[in-house]
């Protein structure tokens, strides 16, 4: 039997045994009555809510609950009441300051205890945790509402390019459900004319730049689509983890694009064309006019039975004549430029075009001894005015023959090759050729003439490049004196 001394002692011990950890404990260790009011409330409560055990003691805990979170608390309260396992929701209590912070704890039954007599209860701070978890939760809903709810398509990538998370709008943009390009590479939407430059903008993307650039699409259907797409490296913790990116369609703004580009384009021809027939009429017609006009007033004086009087009458016919041969070259402009727009395309076969030009040439190249390479595989058609590609072959093909060197047996080879967006044709011959330093500028002008010692007007190359340019295509001239020209024309026609 323990003597009372040691007894004592004993007492005293570890009632400041329990006083030292309850009051140094970093948890709010308090208990409440069965009316839920402080009877007990540790030292701790000071570090943790700014008040002193005596200020609460007596208070009922509702007075300092947030109204919100007072339900919640009381039934977990209660709940312990019939002895039931409860555990308090995290709430908010107010601190001596006015200011609300977040308490999380754990309560037990412990009326029957003769030394407690009330609901223990351990609660501790939360409120940076809780702030933390907010701003977490606010966070996500923030992203997955710009993501889920953006008008554009938005995406996320692996490391390996592949597609981890899309947004619903990517049907819309390109016909695919997400689930089928989930874990597809990106590249594989990619138009072949869009891989090479996407290729160099993953690296600086995983270099860690945000680009945007703009790149073709091919749709589930088929179609073409221009989209515009920004991305940017997504970095977790200092490591690189994929890239982020936004897709947004751009079809309708690139064909708006191209379509003032081409309007300015038609101003731009037509400008010229003004300024040409503004030559022809100041140059061309009034040459023949004016003398037209003084050999009328001529042979008004001339006796009608003199030699003088029938050669003023042949000069009068050669120069209305004259003036004909202009008003029938602008005829010829002005119904080109018309048809131009109105003439409708129609599947065309290069090679039988090409036959039907050289039939035409079939004299004058046996009598030339010209030798003729024709390189077209039948299959080549596009969409195309089969008169003016006709008109094209063979204003190239007729100065080939009018313009051969009189040293060499004339060689004239023509040509058709696929490229990525129609057809080149090409026609080169090895005839007397031209300086291109002298008459680049003004190869494809009207009534410009650089072999005067060959019969011609003028006009024909003029012609080649306006049918050139009705049919969307370009054309490209190399050529040397005396070694021979080549003619490249690029048509952008669909391969059909």
């Amino acid at each position: 039997m323990q003597p009372p001394v040691l007894k004592e002692i004993s007492h005293d011990y570890s009632r400041e045994f329990y006083r030292a950890i309850v009051g140094n404990s970093i948890d709010l260790i308090a208990v409440l009555s069965e009316e839920y009011t402080y009877t007990f409330v540790g030292e701790s409560v000071t570090a943790v809510l700014g008040y002193t055990p005596q200020e609460l003691l007596g208070q009922p805990a509702a007075a300092f609950i947030h109204p919100e979170d007072l339900a919640g608390v009381r039934e977990a309260l209660d709940r312990l009441l019939v002895f039931e396992p409860a555990q308090v929701p995290a709430f908010r209590f107010r601190h001596k300051s006015g200011e609300w912070r977040w308490l999380e704890g754990t309560g037990k039954n412990m009326l029957h205890d003769e030394h407690v007599r009330g609901i223990l209860t351990s609660s501790r701070d939360v409120t940076a945790a809780t702030k933390l978890a907010y701003d977490l939760d606010h966070h996500q809903a923030y992203y997955k509402s710009l993501f889920f709810e953006h008008p554009d398509t938005v995406f996320t990538l692996n490391l390996d390019g592949t597609f981890k998370k899309v947004n619903g709008h990517l049907h819309k943009l390109t016909g695919y459900e997400a689930h089928e390009l989930l874990n597809q590479p990106y590249y594989t939407l990619l138009h072949p004319d869009s891989l090479e430059t996407a290729a160099e903008t993953m690296e600086k993307i995983w270099a860690g730049q945000a680009l945007t650039q703009e790149v073709c699409l091919i749709t589930k259907e088929g179609e073409t689509r221009n989209v515009s797409v920004s991305m940017m490296p997504v970095y977790f913790r200092g490591e690189l983890q994929g890239a982020q990116g936004i897709a947004k369609d751009i079809t309708e703004t690139v064909k708006s694009q191209k379509l003032l580009i081409k309007l300015a384009d038609d101003v731009y021809k037509h400008n010229l064309d003004l300024q040409q027939f503004t030559y022809m009429i100041s140059h061309n017609l009034r040459a023949p006019v004016a003398n037209a006009l003084g050999l009328v007033q001529l042979v008004h004086r001339l006796p009608k039975e003199t030699a003088n009087y029938d050669a003023a009458l042949e000069k009068l016919r050669d120069s209305i004549e004259q003036l004909d041969t202009v008003v029938k070259d602008i005829n010829e402009i002005l119904s080109l430029r018309e048809d131009g727009r109105v003439s409708k395309r129609e599947n065309v076969y290069i090679s039988h075009v090409c036959q039907q030009v050289l039939d035409q040439f079939e004299h004058q190249i046996a009598l030339t001894s010209a030798q003729v390479q024709v390189e077209v595989d039948p299959s080549f058609r596009l969409m195309s005015i089969r008169s003016y590609l006709y008109s094209i072959l063979y204003n190239l093909i007729s100065n080939s023959l009018k313009y051969k060197s009189d040293f060499r047996q004339l060689e004239l080879i023509i040509k058709a090759e696929r490229d990525k967006r129609g057809y080149v044709l090409t026609v080169r011959d090895n005839g007397s050729g031209m300086d291109m330093h002298l008459v680049r500028h003004q190869l494809f002008q009207l009534y410009k003439r650089f072999h005067p010692n060959t019969h011609g007007k003028g006009i024909g190359l003029y012609l080649v490049k306006t049918q050139v340019q009705a049919l969307n295509g370009k054309i490209e001239v190399e050529s040397a004196p005396d070694q021979g020209t080549t003619f490249k024309i690029y048509l952008g026609a669909k391969h059909v």
